[in-house]
């Protein structure tokens, strides 16, 4: 025999229904029906009628136990199901069968490691995207230069004006012809003694 308090809010109804459960083999589950108002019979009956299906659904401890312990293979029905598509799923299908799910479940570090080192020769047109590409060009390659500054003076100084020559001062312009991308001091023999560049 056992005893629960209980408090004023928990007793706050016409009735008050209490389920004692237990996992104890051979127990049975007991309802508790306190009625605070006038009941006519008809209600009380559909109330001990609504607890008794609540009750009668719980499956019992050796069920769950019964259904723990089974592997899918218990079960060829789920699997008979399993390979239909959901044709009554509007756009939604599902392929495969129980052969394939047990190829996914095969599959191990080494197929894995295998498919990564295959070349994507089933890719067409496949390309660095913009932001992939300012990475690298953005990337310092040589002192505070990156390697689009570096490509800038470069350009200037193999294809963009250039003037000076001949004196103590030669300046090779940038293509807009807006600023000095190499400014050079040179020795009466053409030396470049001292370089001012500017690939921004």
């Amino acid at each position: 025999m056992y005893y629960l308090n209980l408090v004023a809010a928990e007793t706050n109804g016409d009735v008050i229904a209490i389920i004692v459960k237990t996992s104890t083999a051979g127990a049975k589950t007991t309802a508790l029906v306190f009625y605070t108002a006038a009941q006519t019979l008809d209600e009380t009956d559909a109330v001990v009628d609504s607890i008794k299906t609540e009750v009668d659904t719980h499956p019992t401890a050796a069920e769950l136990w019964s259904y723990a312990t089974r592997t899918l293979s218990d079960y060829s029905g789920v699997w008979s199901v399993a390979t239909r598509a959901l044709t009554d799923k509007a756009g939604f299908t599902i392929s495969g069968t129980k052969t394939t799910l047990d190829a996914l479940n095969d599959i191990t570090a080494a197929n894995v490691w295998t498919v990564a080192t295959r070349a994507l020769t089933d890719k067409v047109d496949f390309a660095l995207s913009t932001a992939g590409v300012d990475a690298i060009l953005d990337d310092v390659v040589e002192g505070t230069l990156t390697l689009r500054q570096a490509m800038r003076i470069m350009f200037s100084g193999l294809a963009n004006k250039s003037s000076g020559g001949g004196t103590a001062t030669l300046i090779f312009r940038d293509l807009a012809d807006l600023k000095a991308r190499i400014t050079a001091t040179c020795d009466a023999n053409g030396n470049r003694t001292a370089v001012t560049i500017d690939g921004t």
